[in-house]
């Protein structure tokens, strides 16, 4: 039996590739299960992170009651049911539905423990980006709309 000899060099594009092709078949898996997964990206993540902390977003944060909130108690919505929800709450607005269906990035659902958070990634005609941002009620009871 021949021993094959890999450089450093090699091995580390090897390892690159199969991470990558690991995360592309969990994305692929997690997608198909009816719950987008937020953390899977950064973005997600600078999204969520900037509404809670960013101190231009502090009016929206008072306005929609979430100004004491952590982006440490952010969490991906995890359960199929409420995220069934969520759906059903973009799918019953004209404007939430037109945004889901044209856009070409996931939408990201977070939860903490009174407030749902939906927002899609995706790009304006124009100059720069804009990004609706919902904060929902953990009740389903009120929708505050903004965008960021």
């Amino acid at each position: 039996m021949k021993t094959i000899l890999i450089n450093p060099q090699m091995r580390f594009v090897i390892c690159s590739l199969l991470i990558l092709i690991s995360f592309q078949l969990k994305g692929q898996i997690l997608e198909d299960s009816g719950c987008p997964l937020p953390k899977e990206t950064f973005a997600s993540e600078f999204y969520m992170e900037s509404f809670l902390t960013n101190v231009n977003h502090k009016d929206k944060r008072v306005a929609s009651g979430t100004e004491n909130i952590l982006f440490t108690e952010a969490q991906p919505v995890g359960d199929e049911a409420i995220c069934s929800v969520l759906q059903n709450i973009i799918q019953s607005n004209s404007k939430y539905r037109k945004v889901d269906e044209s856009s070409k990035l996931r939408k990201h659902f977070y939860k903490t423990n009174n407030f749902y958070f939906v927002f899609w990634n995706f790009k304006r005609s124009g100059l720069g980006s804009r990004l609706l941002f919902l904060v929902i009620k953990k009740d389903f009871s009120k929708t505050y709309e903004f965008y960021l």
